[in-house]
């Protein structure tokens, strides 16, 4: 997120697909014969994030075991379920997110059925983030996973989130614990490196947040404008460093 708008997230994306693969290539999409709690866990972080990196082969393995998983169990076991969930959420399609819906509405599992909603709001396309945001509202979305939904879309969409949430904010905080409800909007921009953000946020605060309620959201606000003046320091540095020879890529 931090080289987001960077000529350079290419780059580093590739540096850092090179030095994570061989791992992953070590301990493969399955556990091995008495393998121990910290590889499993391993190899759950690996997907996770050799998936946030855009890496070809994962990408494509946790697509190819979504598509089987509703008629093949072992596609999917406990042990990395989550994390392939993630991956085809995040890099999802319109047909791969309406997929995702539909299983969700048809899970009798109810912690299935959870976990599938919330995974409606984790793709990086903004038309989907978009669908998603709507769908949290929807009437055949389960209460508790609205906030759910709506998080997760902040994570990469922060503005967009926090501008949707301002502007359906009577419906959005009817999800919320009373107790939560003056930094939960706030919150939302958390991800944000962006001053701009932070300035919206400040002025729906000093708006809509009563006065002896606004530590958390001035918490929020200052962590973002921390954000972009560490964005600001180091992305240059970090562009830099990989133009370096024993760095760059042929792109």
């Amino acid at each position: 997120r931090l080289l987001t708008g960077s000529a350079e997230q290419a780059a580093w994306r590739s540096y850092a697909r090179d030095r994570l693969r061989p791992v992953f290539d070590r301990v493969g999409w399955s556990p091995g014969e008495g393998e121990i709690q910290a590889v499993a866990l391993l190899r759950e972080s690996l997907i996770e994030t050799l998936g946030r990196l855009e890496d070809p082969i994962v990408v494509a393995g946790a697509r190819e075991r979504f598509a089987r998983a509703p008629t093949d169990p072992a596609a999917m076991p406990a042990s990395i379920h989550d994390a392939v969930l993630a991956v085809v959420a995040k890099h999802a399609d319109p047909a791969t997110w309406d997929e995702i819906r539909s299983r969700a509405k048809s899970a009798q599992d109810p912690a299935e059925r959870q976990l599938l909603f919330a995974a409606l709001g984790k793709p990086l396309d903004k038309a989907l983030a978009a669908r998603a945001l709507d769908t949290a509202l929807a009437r055949e979305t389960p209460r508790v996973a609205a906030t759910r939904i709506i998080g997760n879309v902040a994570v990469d969409h922060p503005e967009q989130t926090f501008d949707f949430a301002v502007q359906h904010e009577r419906a959005v905080l009817e999800y919320v614990d009373e107790s939560s409800r003056s930094a939960y909007i706030p919150r939302l921009a958390a991800t944000s490196f962006d001053r701009a953000l932070a300035d919206k946020v400040q002025a729906y605060t000093e708006r809509a947040v009563p006065a002896d309620a606004r530590d958390a959201p001035r918490r929020t606000i200052a962590s973002i404008r921390l954000q972009a003046a560490m964005k600001d320091r180091q992305v240059p540095v970090l562009e830099a460093w990989l133009r370096e020879p024993s760095h760059s890529r042929t792109r």
